[in-house]
């Protein structure tokens, strides 16, 4: 089975943010474009702002072009807002995803791939998270 591009978008929007800006390379007839640098277009590490957007202009443009992948973004979201949640607690905590497999007494790679939003995780293993992670899981219908 084969993942549609716009899902492919969603997961990479959730789990990456933005994707790198392209700008390709200058060809051999014709001399770099060369724009002054000031301290209102420089960000960190002296590099250019004007190439990126935040997430949010990301977002905002990918769902006018695509009003499907709102309606998918949408969908996921309960999705990719625990699996955040899951991090961010471990994180918290300094807890590697070793540390935490050992601790519940499962496998480091289920724990990966529970981040990276590649598994449908069951109730059981959920509550298995939570419970290595000193936390409750509150399951709510709205």
């Amino acid at each position: 089975m084969t993942i549609p591009y716009s899902l492919v978008a969603v997961r990479a929007i959730f789990l990456y943010g933005l994707p790198a800006p392209y700008t390709p390379p200058p060809s051999a007839n014709q001399a770099p474009h060369r724009q002054r640098k000031t301290r209102q277009t420089m960000g960190k590490a002296g590099k250019s702002r004007s190439n990126y957007m935040n997430l949010n202009e990301y977002k905002k443009r990918a769902f006018a072009a695509d009003p499907e992948l709102y309606d998918e973004y949408k969908a996921l979201e309960p999705e990719y807002e625990l699996i955040k949640q899951i991090i961010q607690a471990r994180a918290e905590q300094n807890l590697t995803q070793q540390e935490l497999a050992a601790k519940i007494g499962i496998k480091q790679s289920n724990i990966s791939r529970l981040e990276n939003g590649r598994c449908n995780p069951s109730l059981g293993f959920l509550k298995k998270i939570a419970g290595g992670l000193g936390k409750e899981l509150h399951i709510q219908l709205r």
